[in-house]
């Protein structure tokens, strides 16, 4: 495997993500395993997946499949994404984006997420909740 340089992290990832938008939904617990397994097999070592995948079981599958080999995977989350009806439970602000960084995700893992691109950029300006609201 080639691996490229992450920008100016430091950290090296496989030019292939594997991304888990499945898992915790239409791929079940073991499916998902066989997935990463064979990933890892392959010398993949980046892993994608969002809190809004299957309302947060991606994120959590993800979690217990990396656990035991948590050091050889680059984990991309994504946060900003609307998670339920109220106004401040979506957008690029600092308290939602703390809230994607810190928890609920892939539990015992929050120390260890490497990247958390924003999904889209947020109308009402810098720190909107993407709603037009600002």
């Amino acid at each position: 495997m080639n691996y490229k340089l992450l920008g100016r992290s430091g950290l090296a990832v496989s030019p292939v993500c594997l991304g888990t938008m499945m898992f915790g939904g239409r791929s079940d617990d073991s499916t998902a395993a066989r997935i990463v397994g064979s990933a890892q097999d392959a010398g993949i070592n980046f892993i994608d997946t969002a809190d809004v995948y299957n309302d947060g079981k991606s994120e959590r599958v993800v979690g217990r499949l990396i656990r035991k080999q948590r050091d050889h995977w680059v984990l991309a989350t994504k946060g900003g994404n609307a998670m339920g009806p109220g106004p401040n439970e979506r957008g690029l602000g600092r308290r939602w984006l703390m809230r994607a960084v810190e928890g609920p995700g892939p539990a015992g893992h929050r120390r260890h997420r490497h990247l958390l691109p924003a999904p889209r950029r947020s109308r009402g300006g810098p720190g909107g909740n993407g709603d037009g609201a600002g």
